[in-house]
């Protein structure tokens, strides 16, 4: 099996929601999250993703976090039945209050052993409303690592809705990179001593 059937014959779509924006955690700041998306091209679901995400504030300007996703495609003749797993390490860094730079290596691992490294660079651009409202835009790259494919540009709009968003936050996200994603992401954030 190649790529292709990761991105190809099989329509599985590679993961490009992140429910984020250019807002940093403070040091010692732990965010857990959880999040869902569907994934669809030429109005066909692909796939839909559940996943999960564990964030550290480092610094108030660096951020590590590491992402898991299950990325499961319906139950098709259609398609391959098998499912794919997603890791992620993200290290993102502040650049100013309203844009961040996220710079994460992820991996794409089958249920019959195929796996595929990508660096997928990503760019927030962040407008706020006090603490309650955000809109951010997130143009992005996938860029596949060592198998030949050409690099696959996207974008994705997000709102990050709360009472406090730096205490928690509902992300609703729409995105576009060949395959059409939609999803909601739920982060809760917790204070560092």
């Amino acid at each position: 099996m190649g790529i292709g059937l990761l991105f190809g014959t099989s329509c599985i779509a590679p993961v490009n929601l992140q429910y984020e924006s250019s807002r940093m955690m403070e040091r010692g700041t732990v965010e857990l999250h959880g999040g869902v998306s569907r994934y669809t091209m030429e109005n066909e679901r692909t796939n839909t993703n559940y996943g999960g995400k564990l964030g550290f504030g480092i610094t108030n300007r660096y951020n590590l976090k590491l992402r898991f996703e299950a990325i499961v495609p319906p139950k098709s003749h259609l398609y391959n039945e098998f499912s794919w797993t997603y890791f992620e390490i993200d290290n993102k860094i502040s650049l100013n209050e309203n844009l961040a730079l996220s710079l994460p290596i992820c991996f794409y691992a089958s249920e019959d052993g195929d796996g595929y490294s990508v660096f997928d660079p990503r760019l927030y651009i962040t407008m706020r409303h006090e603490n309650t409202f955000e809109f951010t835009i997130m143009p992005k790259c996938h860029v596949f690592l060592g198998d030949g494919i050409a690099p696959m540009p996207g974008i994705s709009l997000g709102l990050g809705l709360s009472s406090d968003l730096n205490k928690w936050s509902l992300r609703p996200e729409i995105g576009y990179d060949t395959y059409f994603s939609a999803g909601v992401g739920l982060s809760i954030f917790l204070e560092g001593k």
